[in-house]
């Protein structure tokens, strides 16, 4: 398999030439990284021609920033299906990069450049205030619907199990687990706390089930993002919010999106209310169930400080608490 490395440029012209996704006259003259994700190899390559630049994105048997982490490589696959899934919903599709093809032998996607952006994980930073980040995510709120209204396709990639399956220990199981998977300082005490809570830990199976598909929910199945959080939410040159990073799309409960959207709103600085209003001109499919919303909401609270994908917080050890308490409340649907 190709590998997506700056030192592989020879190849990589070879292969888009190949591919059709660059003219044969055109050549790719340097490549560097191209933002932090998680899972993936990304370049951003310039060339000699038009287009000025590309994104490579290439999926690969391992979590890219964690190599001892496997992963599944098909999550390509499923990314390029999504893109296919929401082509000619224009609403949806204006507002993610153009998908320029898939290769398949190499696990390898083009898209179209978007500029020298930014994502939003300065969030975190807690420096906007609730009433700026309600305007920045009412658009998101707007294709976030949008979304949830396509049609379900019938594409066996938007299964997308393994990628689940990854993601259900990761949100549901080690984050809960009795020996933590990480070094959690300031939070050890609480972590076993929580380990030890039956009810908590009951809980957190039962939304698991429902994440994976094995239990059901009330409301009809729709596309899901995924991994709907500011990592995945781009700013582009024209100051337009663009949503990338679908390699963890399936069809299931929109209370996941929604749910793991008003956590990070949360992490951003807002109260849960503020979240829950900032996000109250989405528009549910039929059935929508907030309670169980709520609790994906606190899956993800919780899985993001307890468990292994840590985010670049500003928070104090204080705040985190109040996070994690408010959490728990939010899976248990104790929270008045």
């Amino acid at each position: 398999m190709l590998d997506l490395v700056p030192s592989a440029l020879a190849q990589l012209t070879a292969r888009l030439h190949q591919l059709n996704w660059l003219p044969i006259d055109v050549q790719l003259t340097a490549a560097a990284t191209a933002g932090d994700g998680n899972m993936n190899r990304t370049l951003r390559v310039d060339t000699d021609g038009s287009p000025a630049t590309l994104i490579l994105k290439q999926s690969v048997p391992f979590v890219a920033k964690y190599p001892d982490i496997p992963a599944p490589i098909e999550r390509a696959s499923a990314e390029a299906a999504f893109y296919g899934a929401i082509a000619g919903h224009h609403n949806v599709q204006d507002r993610t990069p153009t998908l320029i093809g898939y290769d398949s032998d190499n696990y390898l996607l083009a898209f179209e450049d978007l500029g020298a952006g930014s994502d939003q994980l300065g969030l975190y930073q807690q420096t906007t205030t609730p009433a700026e980040i309600a305007g920045m995510t009412e658009p998101l709120i707007e294709w976030l619907s949008e979304l949830h209204a396509i049609p379900t396709p019938e594409l066996s990639a938007l299964t997308n199990l393994s990628m689940r399956e990854l993601n259900h220990t990761h949100i549901f199981r080690l984050p809960l687990a009795q020996e933590p998977a990480i070094e959690l300082a300031g939070l050890a005490e609480i972590a076993s706390e929580f380990a030890a809570d039956g009810q908590l830990v009951a809980r957190a199976l039962e939304l698991g089930a429902i994440y994976l598909g094995e239990a059901p929910f009330r409301s009809d199945p729709v596309l899901l993002h995924g991994d709907f959080y500011p990592g995945g939410w781009l700013t582009d040159n024209q100051n337009t919010i663009r949503v990338i990073d679908a390699e963890f799309c399936f069809i299931g409960p929109a209370e996941f999106d929604l749910g793991v959207m008003q956590a990070h709103l949360v992490f951003a600085g807002m109260s849960w209310q503020e979240s829950k209003h900032a996000c109250s001109h989405y528009r549910a499919p039929q059935g929508f169930d907030p309670q169980l919303c709520e609790g994906f909401a606190g899956m993800e609270i919780i899985r993001r400080l307890l468990g292994v994908a840590q985010l670049p917080l500003v928070a104090s050890t204080a705040q985190k608490l109040g996070w994690l308490h408010q959490a728990r409340e939010l899976v248990l649907g104790t929270r008045s």
